[in-house]
């Protein structure tokens, strides 16, 4: 919703390059918090955005 134009408009790329840019930045993000939550563990993982599991 917000990473397609702005790649769109900024970086000018086609909209097909930038749906699939945005995917594999999605991809990247979601990676890094699984992995931080496997590194932390649980209640770490949970301290870290304000939550407390």
């Amino acid at each position: 919703m917000v990473l397609v134009p702005a790649y769109h408009c900024r970086l000018g790329p086609s909209v097909h390059r930038s749906v699939g840019t945005s995917s594999a930045t999605l991809v990247l993000i979601s990676g890094r918090g699984a992995m931080a939550y496997v590194v932390l563990g649980r209640e770490e993982a949970g301290r870290l955005v304000g939550g407390g599991v």
